[in-house]
């Protein structure tokens, strides 16, 4: 695995931290964009969230298949899918 990558997947645990701090978080900028996007498909708030997914998803590569909500949210944002279709799926697979 490349160093940068390896350097990511170990800061994974704050990540997840952070993540679900800011996603359940009604000051936070990601909560938002999140909340408007699966509401409409659309979303013109910025959010650091968003605009660092395709860097941090080039950087895991093939080490992302693991993470499942990574994974979700990249279908959705990058990809374009339905966010109530992928996130269905997420939460009734069994880990």
């Amino acid at each position: 695995m490349p160093q940068r990558a390896n350097r990511l997947q170990r800061g994974c645990g704050q990540g997840i931290g952070d993540l679900v701090a800011t996603g359940f978080s009604g000051y936070s900028r990601n909560s938002r964009f999140g909340e408007e996007f699966a509401r409409t498909g659309v979303c013109n708030i910025q959010s650091e969230g968003c605009a660092s997914l395709p860097l941090v998803s080039t950087l895991l590569g093939s080490e992302k298949s693991t993470l499942h909500i990574f994974r979700a949210l990249e279908e959705v944002i990058l990809n374009g899918k339905d966010a109530n279709e992928i996130f269905t799926k997420l939460i009734r697979r069994r880990v």
